[in-house]
């Protein structure tokens, strides 16, 4: 079973974003579609968040974990690109992108099929080393680092948070 046909019939064949509380996240979004007013909950009992610290000394390096959990109460199955499909960008405030972690890679079309159980959770983690897609490092400041996972085509879901280096 495709996830597109799985999420419309959680949804009752309707896309209907859930509440969720706030973490300093922002809203996360379906590609196509109106950023949703909650911060971690982009469908109902279909959860994204994204882990990283506020705050990190320059020079350091940081571990981005972007997690889907399965709050269904029932098994799903769906299809996910491979071999990435999350993806971690870090950009100024002003959204101009400094480091991509698929920057430099090649990227196949392929997919794989992928489950969780209720209550089950997919975790991808990447270490960043706090430098831009050029391999400098970012100077001391504030930034914001976005989480986003690719589901079955068209499907995307993201969310973000700040991040400042400090001296």
């Amino acid at each position: 079973m495709r996830l597109y046909f799985v999420i419309a019939c959680l949804l009752g064949g309707s896309l209907v974003v859930g509440c969720g509380s706030g973490s300093g996240q922002t809203p996360p979004t379906l590609t196509g579609g109106e950023p949703s007013p909650f911060p971690t909950r982009l469908l109902p009992e279909l959860w994204l968040s994204l882990n990283a610290p506020l705050q990190v000394k320059a020079g350091e390096a940081v571990t981005l974990e972007l997690t889907l959990t399965n709050q269904t109460g029932r098994h799903l199955t769906f299809f996910m690109p491979d071999p990435y499909p999350h993806q971690f960008v870090v950009e100024t405030p002003n959204g101009t992108p400094l480091w991509s972690l698929t920057f430099d890679k090649v990227i196949a079309g392929m997919e794989v099929t992928r489950s969780l159980a209720p209550d089950e959770s997919l975790t991808f983690r990447e270490l960043w080393d706090l430098t831009d897609n050029n391999g400098i490092p970012l100077p001391p400041g504030n930034y914001f680092v976005r989480g986003s996972l690719r589901l079955e085509y068209p499907f995307k879901m993201e969310t973000g948070q700040g991040l400042t280096i400090t001296p």
